[in-house]
């Protein structure tokens, strides 16, 4: 329990501190999933889709189309 307490404060630290990064909010958006708060994953999902993307890879075209297929499950 207090591992996961610590690895979300790890996670939250680092999108907050690289706000333009996709990755630390996907790390955050797939904690809040597993953990069952789907609140906080509904706001992360919302946020990693309006996020501007500067270079589009492979990793950010499979983190987007994971959270729209979420989104898509739970309309």
């Amino acid at each position: 329990m207090r591992e996961n307490v610590a690895i979300k404060n790890k996670s939250r630290s680092k999108a907050l501190m690289t706000p333009n990064r996709i990755l630390p909010n996907y790390n955050l958006f797939k904690l809040y999933q597993k953990s069952g708060d789907k609140e906080k994953t509904l706001f992360m999902a919302n946020r990693i889709l309006s996020q501007h993307i500067k270079i589009d890879n492979t990793q950010t075209i499979r983190i987007q189309f994971e959270v729209e297929n979420y989104l898509k499950s739970i309309q």
